[in-house]
């Protein structure tokens, strides 16, 4: 959804509108809609270290939202959600935003190169538009590129058992090496 779009839905609607911003960092970055915290009382922004952070491991995340409402929350969380290595991990990360800017930009960067070179496999039947740090692709008999994949250790997401994502496979961005390695994957059975 649109950021426009989404300042509509605020304004209309008399309840709460949570925005889930996990992947917010492999957007366009003004897409966020942190700038309209202080003009939509009714937004509540979810974030996470899980991603572009890359610190899934810590289970951290956070919420944004009118002072009222993050009062309110902070009455019923448990006194002691965050234990000290993860609040000590989270610090450290943050005092260096620009190594998660340099890595997100990266992945987005091999991102579009891994979209460009798939494009080349006619059994690539899709590229659905990503703003994350993976691709979904449609693909000829996906369960078995799956399970091809997986025989030469190479991790990706089948999901296919999915409603909506039939013959699809979940292709998590790597490193350049770790791509290339996908793609020769790829060639050596496709």
């Amino acid at each position: 959804m649109k950021k426009g779009d989404m300042i509509a839905v605020c304004k209309n609607f008399k309840g709460l509108v949570v925005v889930d911003e996990a992947y917010i960092d492999f957007a366009d970055r003004q897409s966020s809609m942190l700038d309209q915290l202080g003009d939509l009382p009714n937004l509540v922004i979810l974030q996470t270290f899980s991603k572009a952070w890359g610190m899934a491991g810590i289970r951290l995340g956070m919420a944004f939202g009118p002072s009222e409402l993050i009062q309110a929350l902070m009455k019923m969380k448990l006194p002691y959600n965050v234990n000290s290595v993860t609040a000590s991990l989270a610090l450290r990360a943050l005092q260096t935003p620009q190594l998660t800017l340099a890595w997100v930009d990266q992945i987005v960067t091999e991102r579009e190169k891994l979209r460009v070179e798939l494009e080349k496999f006619s059994a690539v039947e899709k590229i659905f538009p990503s703003d994350a740090n993976f691709l979904l692709i449609r693909i000829a008999d996906a369960k078995r590129v799956y399970d091809q994949l997986a025989s030469r250790g190479i991790v990706t997401r089948y999901r296919g058992n999915v409603p909506g994502c039939e013959g699809t496979i979940r292709i998590t961005i790597g490193t350049s090496e770790q791509n290339s390695q996908l793609l020769s994957a790829l060639k050596s059975f496709l």
